[in-house]
């Protein structure tokens, strides 16, 4: 796997890290703690790799058809991304492809984003939800509740 140029070396990024941290055992530490932490890291991974699946790169078609029916509902890419726990700027990205071009996403991360269901819960505050099924079972909670009360005065 190359790395941009732009980059700083491993050795000036792990400088900050504490041992036991994958990028000071990239950088070159063999510590006990920075060979556990590679360890782990690694062990994650594979466990993740079993449980979810490869977790390759797939087109945004998917993903840039749901943002923008969950626009239509006035659900914006923030919000999903806030509730499904992935990165808003990719979401903005796919949206509006830019300079970046961004024409791919992992496949978990579609996975999550497609998995997004709007509920109250889960919607934003400022949406307007139609109320008239919500005020018609009031009134019918209140007609039922009068009714009960003139039953029970009676009694």
């Amino acid at each position: 796997m190359s790395r941009p140029s732009d980059l700083r070396s491993a050795a000036e990024l792990a400088a900050s890290k504490p041992h036991g941290h994958k990028m000071k055992y990239m950088a070159g530490c063999r510590c006990w703690r920075c060979k556990r932490g590679n360890a782990a890291y690694e062990a994650e991974l594979q466990r993740k790799r079993e449980l979810f699946g490869p977790n390759d790169l797939v087109p945004v078609d998917r993903v840039r058809a749901f943002l923008h029916e969950m626009q239509k509902l006035g659900i914006g890419y923030m919000t999903i991304a806030k509730h499904v726990g992935v990165g808003k700027t990719p979401l903005g990205e796919i949206l509006w492809p830019g300079k970046s071009g961004r024409n791919h996403i992992r496949r978990r991360t579609e996975n999550k984003v497609l998995a997004y269901k709007p509920t109250l819960d889960t919607m934003p505050l400022l949406v307007k939800v139609p109320a008239a099924e919500t005020v018609s079972k009031l009134k019918q909670l209140i007609s039922g509740e009068s009714q009960k009360l003139s039953f029970v005065a009676t009694d």
